[in-house]
């Protein structure tokens, strides 16, 4: 799970914020996560993009829901997976359920001075024979651009 934010301006900010957590149980394991990723530009060329994603593999249920939210200058995408391996049963071919939805608006969003990258991240596993992996970046160059980025992989063995 992760994604980017970037934006080139005068003034930029690009945030990354994502929450992800595996948790195994004798009759099933869990797994949540959000992702959220936010870019603006005000001054100069404004240019914004944000992009998120999740690959899940080895669950039985898996349900994930994206949405891009995109401005004059601005752009934010969200990602919210939740899924299910269960201990006693074997589906076979896991079950996807994936909508996605675009949105575009009008309206201007107003960036503080400066150039501002921010990169948060919460990750848990709980169980035996885990991997919590998290990569996160947070770039701000004066006058010129912000770029955030975050990638996590968490898997149970």
């Amino acid at each position: 799970m992760g994604g980017s934010a970037e934006a080139v301006g005068e003034h930029t900010i690009a945030s990354a914020d994502l929450k992800a957590e595996i948790v195994d149980s004798d009759l099933a394991s869990f797994a949540l996560g959000s992702a959220t990723f936010k870019a603006a530009a005000e001054g100069g060329p404004e240019y914004a993009t944000a992009y998120t994603y999740c690959d899940v593999s080895g669950a039985d249920f898996v349900f994930t829901k994206t949405t891009t939210k995109t401005g004059a200058n601005w752009e934010e995408a969200t990602t919210k997976v939740f899924a299910v391996d269960f201990a006693y049963l074997d589906t076979g071919t896991p079950i996807y359920v994936t909508p996605e939805a675009s949105y575009t608006y009008d309206n201007y969003k107003k960036v503080a001075g400066g150039n501002i990258a921010t990169a948060d991240f919460e990750v848990q596993v709980s169980a035996e024979d885990t991997l919590a992996d998290v990569y996160a970046a947070a770039v701000a160059i004066e006058d010129v651009y912000s770029g955030s980025s975050i990638d996590a992989t968490l898997a149970i063995g």
